[in-house]
């Protein structure tokens, strides 16, 4: 890249071509290895958008932001869909301060079972507005809640093939619903409620918790499917 032949081709193009690669981490890794000069531009294409599916994946992502923290802060978008049944343990759950610029999430995993007791009250994503939960099996209602409340300022919710493992009573239900609205943790800009056709438990769930979802600022959308 040093040759005078890279200077004929102006730079705006070279980093539009990274850009263009943001689906190609192979092609990006090429481009990090080829010119130093495109690190900075190709690791914000590589982790624009992470996916974590396997529990290879998952332990490179955790040793990078924990070796390089600053890395958190080019995530926008992060998913934990696991490949296998087996579930995932997302210990950098509880780095959650990190990911500052973080905007979307897609789970297929409950991350805050990983998140010890200690850290388990400072877990927020403010600035995530897009939270998708699908094929989910939660323990019971209190894990469904407190992962709901790690999103203060969720707008659109995508739920899809929830189930619970233990089903409360209607005692334990109420008790929930008021830890919710006594600590004010019930998500205020949610808009969007997107639930599959054959999971409508989730909606009767989010209401039984205090989740109002009648008012005319809220828009409920049933699929098929996620």
């Amino acid at each position: 890249m040093s040759s005078p032949a890279a200077h004929v081709v102006p730079w705006e193009i070279i980093e539009h071509c990274v850009d263009s690669c943001s689906e190609d981490y192979s092609t990006l890794k090429q481009w990090a290895l080829t010119c130093h000069a495109l690190l900075p531009r190709t690791r914000t294409a590589l982790f624009r958008h992470v996916r974590i599916r396997t529990r290879l994946s998952l332990s490179r992502f955790v040793g990078s932001i924990s070796t390089k923290p600053e890395l958190a802060m080019l995530v926008l978008q992060l998913s934990i869909i696991p490949a296998c049944s087996d579930a995932l343990y997302a210990p950098f759950m509880s780095f959650s301060r990190l990911f500052r610029r973080l905007r979307a999430m897609s789970l297929g995993v409950d991350p805050t079972l990983s998140t010890p007791p200690y850290a388990a009250s400072f877990l927020r994503y403010d600035a995530v507005i897009s939270v998708e939960i699908a094929k989910v099996a939660f323990r019971d209602h209190s894990d469904f809640v407190k992962l709901l409340w790690t999103f203060p300022h969720v707008r659109t919710l995508r739920l899809g093939a929830i189930t619970f493992t233990n089903q409360p009573t209607p005692v334990e239900t109420a008790r929930l619903r008021d830890r919710s609205v006594r600590k004010d943790r019930i998500p205020s800009q949610l808009k969007t409620v997107e639930v599959q056709a054959s999971g409508l438990f989730p909606l009767e769930l989010m209401e039984a918790l205090g989740f109002n979802l009648e008012q005319k600022s809220m828009r409920i959308v049933k699929t098929a499917g996620l």
